[in-house]
Parts: structure tokens; sequence; C-alpha cells
């Protein structure tokens, strides 16, 4: 089994919201405050409670106010869908993030006992 990548958190999950509504097929997300996600590459998760759905975004249009996360993988998490204007997105600590340290965890340990 391989490495999986560990995406930083943020400190607080603090939530910003879209800009704009959203398209399943959308791969630009518009963010009334990017300082809120950490650099690209990076997760995010739009909504909230069992109907969120986690995003991959390659890149940002800038560092901090209103901008875009761009070359968005939707569904990365859940299923793409549409999201209207002022849903919650924020840098929440996701499923992926648990397994992916878990599995690091464990190859790690295998390398460990193949010594």
């Amino acid at each position: 089994m391989a490495m999986q990548t560990i995406y930083p958190a943020k400190i607080n999950s603090p939530p910003s919201t879209l800009t704009s509504g959203a398209t399943a097929g959308d791969t630009t997300i518009y963010v009334d405050n990017l300082e809120y996600f950490e650099s690209a590459p990076n997760l995010a998760t739009i909504g909230e409670d069992d109907d969120a759905e986690t995003i991959l975004y390659e890149g940002m249009s800038g560092a901090s106010g209103a901008g875009s996360l761009t070359s968005v993988t939707r569904g990365f998490e859940g299923v793409a869908k549409a999201w209207d204007e002022n849903e919650v997105i924020a840098r929440n600590i996701t499923a992926y993030d648990y397994d992916a340290m878990s599995n690091n965890l464990t190859e790690h340990n295998h390398k460990l006992d193949d010594l």
C-alpha cells in the first residue's frame, strides 16, 4: 500500500461562504475569504451535516479576501451537487484525512517491521 497525501488542516476550521452558486460540474468555487483556506492543493467541505461535499482544490486565486478555489475535483468525498450562494465552506477534517493518517501509520509500521 502506498502512502497517501495528508493535506494541512486549518486551525479552528473557520467557515467561509460561497459568493456565487455552483453547479455540480463547476471546477472553480468562489468564496468570500481565501485566508480561511490553506495553500493548494488541499481539501474543503461545502455544506454541513450528512449532505456535505468534500472537494480537492489545486489552486487559489490569491491568499486573502474574496476569490476562488481553482482546478477543483468535485465529489472528492460525497456527491458533487449544485450549491447556492452563501452556503458554508470550510477546511474541516474529513474521513479522507483520518483514513490517510491511519493508512500512513500502518504503512510506516510495516516498513519498520521489515527492517
